[in-house]
């Protein structure tokens, strides 16, 4: 399994779309700061304190963190880099016929993304905290526990975007068309806040729809120092569900599929 992901991280540094997304991240937190500033935005610590601040380096974590589930459409492309080729390409029927077994092919794509998942989240707020700080300063009081909150927080939401992403491996490897999964990964990342909007228009509250919801809880997650123990264990266990059933089925499915 070394072989193929350092076969695989070789290739996605040979190409681009490893800095495009990388572009697309940063410019991400550059928005979202700039959007803050312009409306002179007032934000809370990164930690269980009600009290809020002007915008600076320090607090700008919290809002970067809280906007974190616009990342989830980056899942897209970056899934496509990671998983992609290996049938557009016909890597998969290769790399089958050379003896390696599918559960690797698919295990190494799903320890790819993962990892890119958590760079991705950290160049996001990297970038963001340092435009802040450039904009308005890096601050003069740092909160107790604040770099803890912030460790905790990117490990729980990197977490989520991998059971997001993971899904997306899924799909890729089910459906074997890139066209075809952009709507469907779509569909799934966006159902449960369409259901509950449109039920929520006829009166009919689905609001519980939104606790399954994986966006949902990654931004709920951005705020994790003010979440009880039991909140931040249900929105994990929903990103472990989202992880370990499609995962299952798509190994299954991917064991008895004919590659061409």
């Amino acid at each position: 399994m070394t072989n193929i992901i350092r076969a695989d991280i070789y290739r996605i540094i040979r190409g681009k779309s490893l800095y495009i997304i990388s572009l697309l991240v940063v410019l991400f937190g550059l928005m979202v700061v700039i959007a803050a500033t312009l409306t002179d935005a007032t934000l809370p610590f990164v930690n269980a304190s009600p009290e809020a601040l002007e915008l600076n380096g320090i607090n700008s974590a919290g809002l970067l963190f809280s906007n974190g589930p616009m990342l989830t459409f980056l899942l897209i492309p970056l899934v496509m880099m990671v998983a992609g080729p290996i049938f557009t390409d016909g890597t998969a029927k290769n790399e089958i016929a050379w003896g390696i077994s599918r559960t690797r092919l698919y295990t190494a794509r799903l320890i790819i993304v993962t990892v890119v998942c958590g760079l991705m989240l950290l160049v996001y707020l990297t970038a963001g905290m340092i435009f802040a700080t450039i904009l308005r300063g890096f601050g003069d009081y740092i909160p107790y526990g604040y770099w803890f909150n912030i460790i905790k927080t990117i490990v729980l939401q990197s977490f989520m975007f991998s059971a997001a992403s993971w899904m997306g491996i899924f799909l890729i490897f089910t459906i074997k068309s890139g066209y075809a999964f952009v709507e469907v990964f779509m569909g799934v990342m966006v159902a449960p806040t369409l259901i509950a909007v449109l039920f929520m228009n006829a009166n009919i509250d689905l609001s519980r729809v939104l606790d399954f919801d994986i966006t949902t809880n990654i931004g709920r997650l951005g705020a994790v120092a003010d979440m009880d123990t039991r909140g931040i264990l249900m929105a994990l266990v929903v990103g472990a569900v989202w992880m370990v059933i499609p995962t299952i089925i798509g190994l299954i499915r991917f064991q008895k599929a004919e590659i061409k």
